[in-house]
Formats: C-alpha cells, sequence, structure tokens
C-alpha cells in the first residue's frame, strides 16, 4: 500500500499500529547524518512494558521487590472485537493480538488478549486487566505464555494477570535464563535490564553498553543473543559518534568496536556472533551511507565490497537480521520517499541485494523472533484479508496471520 497522504497515515500508522510520526521519520532520515541519532525507527515509540512510572491508579498493582504479586485479574473470555492495537509474536506459531473493544488504543479499559497457537487458524480470547493510562505500551513476551502489558503480567497466555514488582537492585551480569531487554527511561535515556520472567521484575544491568550514549536498538526490546551467547548493540553519542558494543561475558562487561566511531553504525545484526553486519554513515554529508563487516567478532571491521553501493543503509533506519545459513534480510522504513518497502534478501555477504518476491511491498520491520523464527510487520490500513503480520520459520517462507474473525484493522 503507497502512501496517500502524511495525514492519512499519521492517524493511521502512529495512532493505531504504534509506528512513529512518519513526517518525523522522513525528516529524520534526511538530517540523519549531521544529528544524533537517538531512537531506532521503533524506539520513539516502543517502550519495555515492565517500566514502573507514573500514571493514574497505579499505586495498588505496585509491589516491592520480594513481595508476593498481587492477582488483579482472573480468567474472563471474551469474543473478539474492536480494533487491533498491538501484535507480538514469540515464534512462528504462537502470535498474540491486543485489541481493543471500545475503538481507542488510548483507552485505559475496553482491551481483550486474542492468542493463537498455530499462526492464526484458531483463537482464544481474553479481558484484559485495567491499569490506568500510565504509558502508551506494547505487549512484550518473555516466553510463550507469558507476557508483560504495561505494569502486569500474565505468565498463562492472558488467562489471568498480576502486577509486576517495582524495579530491582543492579546486577553485575544477566542471570542464567533471564532474558535482556532495553528500556526508554523518560529522564536517564535507554537503559539495560535482565527480566525475571517469572515475575517480570527488571533489574539493571552494572555495566551498561551505552554508559554515556544512546543506544539503538529494534524489534520488541530484546537483546536477543547470537549462537555463541554474545549480545550486540549499536551505540551513539551526541558527538555523532558512533560504535558497536558487544558483552561475551553475560552483560558482565561491554567492549566497543573504535574502528566504526567516524562510520556510524547505527544497526548490527549477528547469528553466530563472530561475523557481523552494520550499516554506517561516512559522516562527511558526501558519500553513501554504507554496510560493514566483521568476521572477527568485532575486533575489525572493513566495507562491504558492493558493485553498486546499495541504497538500505541510507534510507532510515534500516531494520537488519541474519538467517541461520549466513544470509541477510533487510527491510527499509522508507523507500522513495514513502513508508514501507519490500523485503531485501543478499546472499554474498551484503555485497547485493533483491526484493524477496510474493509479499508485501509496504514493510516496515523485520525482527527475529524470541522463541526462533521472524516476524515482518507493515503499514495496512484497509485490507480486507485482514493482514498486518507475517511470520517465518526460517526466514525463507513467510505465512500472513489474519486477524481474528470480528476484530478490525486500525483505518
Amino acid at each position: 500500500m503507497n502512501v496517500r497522504d502524511f495525514a492519512g497515515v499519521r492517524a493511521e500508522v502512529a495512532a493505531r499500529t504504534r509506528l512513529p510520526d512518519p513526517a518525523v521519520l522522513r525528516e529524520r532520515g534526511r538530517r540523519r547524518r549531521r544529528t544524533h541519532r537517538s531512537m531506532s525507527i521503533t524506539a520513539s515509540v516502543l517502550a519495555l512494558a515492565l517500566v514502573v512510572g507514573g500514571g493514574f491508579g497505579l499505586s495498588q498493582l505496585r509491589s516491592h521487590a520480594g513481595e508476593p504479586m498481587a492477582l488483579i485479574s482472573t480468567p474472563r473470555p471474551a469474543s473478539p472485537y474492536g480494533v487491533v492495537c498491538d501484535t507480538v509474536a514469540y515464534d512462528a506459531k504462537d502470535v498474540y493480538y491486543v485489541i481493543n473493544t471500545l475503538w481507542d488504543c488510548y483507552r485505559t479499559t475496553g482491551f481483550i488478549l486474542s492468542h493463537s497457537p498455530d499462526a492464526g487458524r484458531t483463537w482464544q480470547t481474553w479481558w484484559m486487566p485495567e491499569v490506568g493510562k500510565g504509558e502508551e505500551l506494547p505487549p512484550f513476551l518473555l516466553d510463550r505464555s507469558t507476557l508483560v502489558w504495561r505494569q502486569v503480567i500474565s505468565r498463562d497466555g492472558g488467562r489471568t494477570w498480576r502486577s509486576v514488582p517495582q524495579t530491582g537492585p543492579t546486577v553485575a551480569e544477566i542471570p542464567a535464563g533471564w532474558p535482556l531487554a532495553w528500556v526508554d527511561m523518560e529522564r536517564s535515556g535507554r537503559q539495560y535490564v535482565a527480566v525475571d520472567p517469572a515475575t517480570g521484575q527488571r533489574y539493571p544491568l552494572t555495566s551498561q553498553p551505552n554508559a554515556g550514549l544512546s543506544s539503538l536498538a529494534q524489534g520488541q526490546h530484546l537483546v536477543l543473543p547470537a549462537a555463541d551467547g554474545s549480545l550486540w548493540v549499536a551505540v551513539s553519542d551526541d558527538n555523532n559518534h558512533y560504535a558497536v558494543a558487544v558483552s561475551r561475558d553475560h552483560g558482565r562487561s561491554w567492549r566497543r568496536s573504535p574502528a566504526l566511531s567516524r562510520s556510524g553504525a547505527f544497526t548490527v545484526a549477528s547469528r553466530d556472533g563472530k561475523t557481523a553486519y552494520a550499516c554506517g554513515d561516512d559522516m562527511t554529508n558526501k558519500g553513501p551511507d554504507r554496510m560493514f563487516r566483521t568476521t572477527d567478532g568485532g575486533v575489525s571491521w572493513h566495507l562491504v565490497d558492493q558493485p553498486a553501493p546499495t541504497r538500505l543503509c541510507a534510507s532510515g533506519e534500516l531494520q537488519l537480521v541474519v538467517r541461520a545459513d549466513g544470509s541477510l534480510l533487510a527491510v527499509a522504513p522508507w523507500t522513495d520517499g514513502e513508508l514501507g518497502g519490500p523485503l531485501m534478501a543478499s546472499t554474498d555477504g551484503g555485497r547485493t541485494f533483491r526484493a524477496v518476491p510474493g509479499l508485501p511491498t509496504n514493510l516496515t520491520q523485520i525482527e527475529r523472533l524470541p522463541g526462533g523464527g521472524y516476524q515482518l510487520s507493515g503499514v495496512t490500513g484497509n485490507n480486507d484479508d485482514g493482514v498486518r503480520t507475517l511470520v517465518s520459520a526460517d526466514g525463507v517462507t513467510f505465512q500472513p496471520v489474519h486477524i481474528p474473525p470480528g476484530a478490525s484493522q486500525p483505518g
């Protein structure tokens, strides 16, 4: 779907599907070489739903660290009707839709959760609790059935909900079995936290990869480890100096690559922890943005020899993942000045990219899923077939996830 006008996209996308304001994204893409890149495409509106903040009606939900969580919602089945507000997937099968029955995603009431364990073939729907206005944050999956939404957590796929305890003390490293997530704090910028999958409680890392910098990340606010357990993030500072930070000791320490301090790494992806790719800005305002590759775990970086430099890196906050076979998948949020583009693939180490046929051409994001597989998201609008999300187990074959019967896409 081509964007008809920015006003329509602002109402259709920003208010409903939680993508950022297209006009802001477009301007950001124009001036990215000369301004500080402080957020990724989704970071301006997506933040981990574990944030403990102010907001009407939150005090009765908060629990101090170590205290039992209060049960605030018992199972209440619901019929799926209303407008789809958020989508979150664990793998290529388990998909959740957050739907508002009052047709307003910014309400504090009227939310239901539809869960499909088979990529949209069947659905179970449950009422979600009212937790107050708080932050307008999306759902966040810790495992197949553990979902955090705003300030509450469900460990049974949305049937029952409990309050999330307040932020715990700092930890030197990520405990075994806990995911690493990032949170956009209102005053202190981005913070990386280990998350207790049993309670949803977050514990900030003592050593932050972005200490003194802002961090650029994508996806569902999870930093998914590479096959060797290493963690990769892109960081930047106020002087337009960019780097890749890598941890190989469960977040206890981070090594920044100075090789990209002038070229500007604003997206990074690695599958095996040894070979990684990053988009870079030459910082001269003269040359095109280029793709860099490391084959030694981030110690050294080199420009990818491209016959014709790809425009993907220059398209504004590129979404990039590496498949299990080492090939690359990329989505450029902006294509020729319009929101959304095709899925691009490279099988030669980033030298050339080709559009993947048979898929929508209005995509805005691709991400690895915590349970394995990949998710594609795009601008939908009025779409009779009800498709806004595609999932894949291997990154080769994608299948659409249709919304539950009775629900509607925004637009």
